[in-house]
């Protein structure tokens, strides 16, 4: 698996990175519209990607040990990088544009 820079914060346990993807990028997302960085609607539809992700991604049994997902975080927790180990892609990066450009 390719690093994606040097992140803070490398979690592999199903459960934690599951709770991080629900709880914590929802408020990320949130935070990210109403400080301008994204639209209403670019916020909507990263919200449903959330839970997309959150439903079709293996975060191993109940949710935690064999799962094939890794957080990395970078910049105190306000940008992360969520991979499926197995593909060795990502499935979700928070979309803050002060990290990542859209096309």
């Amino acid at each position: 698996m390719r690093m994606y820079g040097q992140p803070e914060r490398d979690e592999k346990n199903g459960q934690i990175v599951y709770n991080s993807l629900l709880n914590h990028e929802f408020a990320l997302n949130e935070i990210l519209v109403h400080d301008g960085k994204i639209t209403t609607n670019e916020g909507w539809a990263f919200g449903d990607q959330i839970a997309d992700c959150s439903m079709g991604e293996d975060f191993g049994n109940d949710k935690g040990q064999g799962a094939h997902v890794e957080e990395l975080s970078y910049d105190h927790d306000r940008f992360n990088v969520y991979l499926d180990t197995q593909k060795d892609q990502v499935f979700y990066a928070t979309p803050d544009k002060d990290f990542v450009t859209f096309r």
